[in-house]
């Protein structure tokens, strides 16, 4: 958990106490720290201090091997700019709410106050999302296997929770239909640890299972999807999605505010992390390059198989409208979902929903969703 929301929790148990008797004036406080700071080497320097300070051994060990993850070789032997580096990203958590990961992906080492300011990071945005959002609802999109229940006619495949040994006549059975699945651990997101089983003539299911468990504790195991040619082309070794973001209004209107393609890369099986480009929403056309998640720099061409990206159009985009706004409708109380979903040889097909799905971090284009987030928190 990142420095926002840890302050969040704090303020909200405060607030429950009643030990904030005056919230405008201590939000008041709280931005004219941030105004009087910013811009200031010794004061932001201060606050940077006093975030670090604050952070736990876990979120440090997690901010190395993030910047590992991004930086050019030569920066990372390079002590100036390692201790430059993490006292700025220390600043953003405070000053922006923009944790490690997206100080890299959204480049704001590059980019000026006024341009920093276009982001809204995930901590900020699901802040907002749950202050209208229906509990109810959310903690089941947020659960990956009552995610497969709920919107269950929309898999179209088969998928088992294993959580215990008494999952193994189960797990047998599905091994028996599905020799080849794919594994999602309960406890991530954005696609880590996702793995590909496929299972030889010689390996027994039970053993499987005591691996999985051992390894995951809980876990979902999903028969694979068979993509259809028109997305593998991009990438033939992953699943190749298309997010869409869908929103309601109080008045029970809903709006389809954001669609972006997802493309793998390399060995990857997942496109978490790999190439994402901006979709129209009216017409499927991908309209920008793909932009890498770990690295600078956009692609007119699938860097692996050379297959225009900018320019081509999703495959039957009016299908794939028609369906989310079908699964929309089944939980009209949570204001936002994002929908990742795959063309198969079965038609569209959910991979994963998103209670609180990231704007611009699949957008692709290089500009922050600020003033999206702005115009659909503010349509009512």
């Amino acid at each position: 958990m990142d420095y926002y929301n840890d302050a969040m929790q704090r303020y909200r148990e405060l607030r429950r106490r009643g030990r904030l008797k005056n919230e405008k004036g201590a939000k008041a406080a709280y931005h004219w720290l941030r105004s009087a700071v910013y811009g200031k080497v010794i004061p932001s320097a201060i606050v940077a201090f006093i975030v670090r300070l604050t952070d736990t051994g876990a979120n440090r060990a997690e901010l190395q091997r993030i910047i590992k993850a991004y930086a050019p070789a030569e920066n990372l032997s390079n002590g100036r700019w390692l201790r430059k580096t993490k006292r700025d990203i220390y600043f953003t958590k405070f000053y922006n709410w923009i944790d490690a990961d997206e100080y890299f992906r959204y480049q704001f080492e590059d980019l000026s106050r006024a341009g920093r300011w276009l982001y809204i990071g995930d901590a900020e945005f699901g802040e907002r999302c749950r202050l209208i959002d229906d509990a109810e609802e959310v903690n089941i999109t947020k659960d990956k296997y009552n995610s497969y229940r709920a919107f269950q006619p929309y898999y179209k495949r088969e998928a088992l929770l294993v959580s215990g040994g008494e999952d193994e006549a189960a797990f047998s059975g599905f091994c028996s239909r599905h020799p080849e699945f794919f594994v999602k651990p309960l406890s991530e997101r954005g696609g880590h640890g996702v793995q590909r089983i496929k299972l030889n003539p010689a390996d027994r299911p039970e053993d499987v299972l005591k691996q999985l468990l051992d390894k995951y504790g809980s876990a979902i195991v999903e028969q694979p999807i068979i993509q259809a040619e028109e997305m593998a082309k991009y990438h033939p070794n992953s699943i190749n999605t298309v997010r869409v973001v869908t929103m309601y209004r109080q008045d029970g209107s809903m709006e389809v505010i954001q669609t972006s393609v997802r493309l793998g890369t390399g060995d990857s099986v997942v496109d978490n992390g790999c190439l994402s480009s901006s979709v129209d929403t009216e017409t499927g056309i991908i309209t920008s390059p793909g932009r890498a998640a770990h690295e600078k720099g956009v692609y007119l061409r699938h860097p692996d198989t050379g297959v225009q990206i900018l320019g081509n159009r999703i495959p039957a985009w009016e299908e794939l409208m028609e369906q989310v706004r079908e699964q929309a409708a089944v939980f009209k109380k949570q204001r936002f979902i994002g929908w990742d979903m795959a063309y198969s040889t079965d038609g569209w097909v959910i991979v994963e929903v998103n209670s609180h799905p990231a704007l611009q971090t699949l957008s692709g284009k290089g500009v922050g969703a600020r003033a999206l987030c702005d115009r659909v928190f503010n349509c009512d």
